[in-house]
């Protein structure tokens, strides 16, 4: 079961390190989440992976945990604020475009009619 853990934990790192294929070629990719993130957590991966394998020392708590909320936000930033890659798909995240329009107003009707049913 060690070797299979083990084989696991050093594809997730492998998956990591090709995720940041991009920023190997462009130094300046370096400060973006997404890259920092993934370099990370491929790194304490091939720890964690080498440590279960060779049953020596895991990576402490505290990094894991520190690495696993830098993800979550670095995610939900991503998710929710950053705007789309084509400017023709603008979805609504947390009922707030993430895209503007110079003919409609964002708010639409539904804010017209959710204001005119307010008590």
């Amino acid at each position: 079961m060690r070797f299979i853990v083990a084989l696991w934990r050093f594809a997730i790192a492998g998956f990591c390190f090709v995720g940041t294929y991009e920023a190997w070629s462009k130094p300046q990719f370096w400060v973006y989440f997404t890259f920092q993130t993934g370099f990370v957590l491929g790194i304490v991966m091939l720890w964690s992976g080498a440590a279960t394998l060779l049953k020596g020392i895991q990576p402490p708590a505290w990094l894991k945990g520190c690495l696993t909320v830098y993800a979550i936000v670095t995610a939900l930033v991503a998710f929710f604020l950053m705007p789309p890659d084509d400017p023709a798909y603008g979805p609504a995240a947390v009922r707030i475009r993430t895209t503007s329009s110079t003919s409609t107003h964002s708010a639409g009707k539904g804010s017209a009619l959710a204001a005119a049913s307010w008590p």
